[in-house]
Protein backbone atom coordinates (compact mmCIF):
# COMPACT_ATOMS: atom_id res chain seq x y z
CA UNK A 1 0.00 0.00 0.00
CA UNK A 2 1.24 3.48 -0.85
CA UNK A 3 2.40 5.95 1.78
CA UNK A 4 -0.79 7.72 2.84
CA UNK A 5 0.69 10.05 5.46
CA UNK A 6 1.10 12.97 3.03
CA UNK A 7 -2.28 12.64 1.29
CA UNK A 8 -5.06 15.16 1.87
CA UNK A 9 -8.18 14.07 3.68
CA UNK A 10 -10.15 14.65 0.47
CA UNK A 11 -7.91 12.21 -1.44
CA UNK A 12 -8.04 9.69 1.38
CA UNK A 13 -11.84 9.76 1.45
CA UNK A 14 -12.00 9.57 -2.37
CA UNK A 15 -9.67 6.58 -2.30
CA UNK A 16 -11.74 4.92 0.41
CA UNK A 17 -14.94 5.36 -1.61
CA UNK A 18 -13.27 4.01 -4.77
CA UNK A 19 -11.91 0.91 -3.02
CA UNK A 20 -15.22 0.32 -1.22
CA UNK A 21 -17.10 0.56 -4.54
CA UNK A 22 -14.75 -1.95 -6.18
CA UNK A 23 -15.14 -4.28 -3.22
CA UNK A 24 -18.94 -4.03 -3.54
CA UNK A 25 -18.71 -4.85 -7.26
CA UNK A 26 -16.59 -7.92 -6.57
CA UNK A 27 -18.90 -9.02 -3.75
CA UNK A 28 -21.94 -8.66 -6.02
CA UNK A 29 -20.26 -10.72 -8.74
CA UNK A 30 -19.24 -13.31 -6.18
CA UNK A 31 -22.72 -13.39 -4.66
CA UNK A 32 -24.32 -13.98 -8.08
CA UNK A 33 -21.94 -16.83 -8.87
CA UNK A 34 -22.33 -18.42 -5.45
CA UNK A 35 -26.12 -18.09 -5.68
CA UNK A 36 -26.14 -20.21 -8.84
CA UNK A 37 -24.00 -22.83 -7.12
CA UNK A 38 -26.29 -22.77 -4.06
CA UNK A 39 -29.29 -23.35 -6.32
CA UNK A 40 -27.54 -26.34 -7.90
CA UNK A 41 -26.59 -27.74 -4.47
CA UNK A 42 -30.16 -27.32 -3.21
CA UNK A 43 -31.55 -29.17 -6.23
CA UNK A 44 -28.99 -31.96 -5.93
CA UNK A 45 -29.57 -32.21 -2.17
CA UNK A 46 -33.35 -32.40 -2.59
CA UNK A 47 -32.99 -35.17 -5.15
CA UNK A 48 -30.53 -37.09 -2.98
CA UNK A 49 -32.86 -36.72 0.03
CA UNK A 50 -35.77 -37.99 -2.02
CA UNK A 51 -33.78 -41.05 -3.11
CA UNK A 52 -32.72 -41.79 0.46
CA UNK A 53 -36.33 -41.52 1.73
CA UNK A 54 -37.58 -43.72 -1.13
CA UNK A 55 -35.00 -46.32 -0.10
CA UNK A 56 -35.97 -46.01 3.58
CA UNK A 57 -32.37 -45.26 4.59
CA UNK A 58 -30.75 -42.30 6.32
CA UNK A 59 -27.38 -42.71 4.64
CA UNK A 60 -25.85 -44.29 1.58
CA UNK A 61 -22.22 -44.81 0.66
CA UNK A 62 -21.26 -44.35 -2.98
CA UNK A 63 -17.98 -44.33 -4.87
CA UNK A 64 -18.13 -40.51 -4.81
CA UNK A 65 -18.94 -40.15 -1.12
CA UNK A 66 -21.54 -40.79 1.55
CA UNK A 67 -24.92 -39.04 1.62
CA UNK A 68 -26.63 -38.67 4.98
CA UNK A 69 -30.16 -37.51 5.73
CA UNK A 70 -30.51 -35.70 9.05
CA UNK A 71 -33.13 -33.56 10.78
CA UNK A 72 -32.73 -30.26 12.59
CA UNK A 73 -35.42 -28.76 14.81
CA UNK A 74 -36.05 -25.02 15.00
CA UNK A 75 -38.11 -23.49 17.82
CA UNK A 76 -40.17 -20.41 16.91
CA UNK A 77 -42.45 -18.29 19.05
CA UNK A 78 -45.68 -16.77 17.81
CA UNK A 79 -46.80 -15.28 21.13
CA UNK A 80 -43.96 -13.90 23.26
CA UNK A 81 -46.32 -12.58 25.94
CA UNK A 82 -47.81 -16.02 26.53
CA UNK A 83 -44.37 -17.65 26.48
CA UNK A 84 -42.91 -15.13 28.91
CA UNK A 85 -45.84 -15.64 31.28
CA UNK A 86 -45.32 -19.42 31.12
CA UNK A 87 -41.57 -19.06 31.72
CA UNK A 88 -42.02 -16.82 34.76
CA UNK A 89 -44.79 -19.07 36.16
CA UNK A 90 -42.86 -22.30 35.68
CA UNK A 91 -39.34 -20.94 36.18
CA UNK A 92 -38.24 -22.63 32.94
CA UNK A 93 -35.74 -19.95 31.87
CA UNK A 94 -33.61 -22.76 30.43
CA UNK A 95 -35.52 -22.57 27.14
CA UNK A 96 -34.01 -19.16 26.44
CA UNK A 97 -30.55 -18.44 25.03
CA UNK A 98 -28.26 -16.00 26.81
CA UNK A 99 -27.87 -12.71 25.01
CA UNK A 100 -28.02 -9.11 26.19
CA UNK A 101 -29.81 -6.41 24.21
CA UNK A 102 -27.30 -3.58 23.77
CA UNK A 103 -29.92 -0.84 23.33
CA UNK A 104 -31.63 -1.76 26.60
CA UNK A 105 -28.30 -1.84 28.46
CA UNK A 106 -27.40 1.63 27.17
CA UNK A 107 -30.84 2.91 28.17
CA UNK A 108 -30.55 1.48 31.70
CA UNK A 109 -27.03 2.86 32.12
CA UNK A 110 -28.21 6.30 31.02
CA UNK A 111 -31.33 6.30 33.19
CA UNK A 112 -29.77 4.80 36.32
CA UNK A 113 -26.22 6.04 35.91
CA UNK A 114 -24.81 2.53 36.27
CA UNK A 115 -24.71 -0.77 34.45
CA UNK A 116 -26.92 -3.72 35.40
CA UNK A 117 -25.09 -6.18 37.70
CA UNK A 118 -22.62 -8.41 35.88
CA UNK A 119 -22.94 -6.52 32.59
CA UNK A 120 -20.07 -4.86 30.77
CA UNK A 121 -20.56 -2.66 27.71
CA UNK A 122 -17.73 -2.64 25.19
CA UNK A 123 -17.71 -0.06 22.39
CA UNK A 124 -15.54 -0.47 19.34
CA UNK A 125 -14.58 2.51 17.21
CA UNK A 126 -15.18 2.28 13.48
CA UNK A 127 -14.51 4.73 10.67
CA UNK A 128 -17.53 5.29 8.43
CA UNK A 129 -17.28 6.97 5.03
CA UNK A 130 -20.30 8.23 3.13
CA UNK A 131 -20.09 9.25 -0.52
CA UNK A 132 -21.08 12.68 -1.74
CA UNK A 133 -24.68 12.64 -2.89
CA UNK A 134 -24.98 12.54 -6.66
CA UNK A 135 -26.23 15.78 -8.16
CA UNK A 136 -29.09 15.61 -10.61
Amino acid sequence: MANLENETLDKLVAGYVKVRDRKAELEAEHKAKVSKLDDMLNELGATIGQRLRESNVTSAKTAAGTATLSSRSIAMCGDWSALYEWITTTGRFDILERRIKVGAVKEIAEEEGKMPPGVKLDTKEQVMVRRVAATK
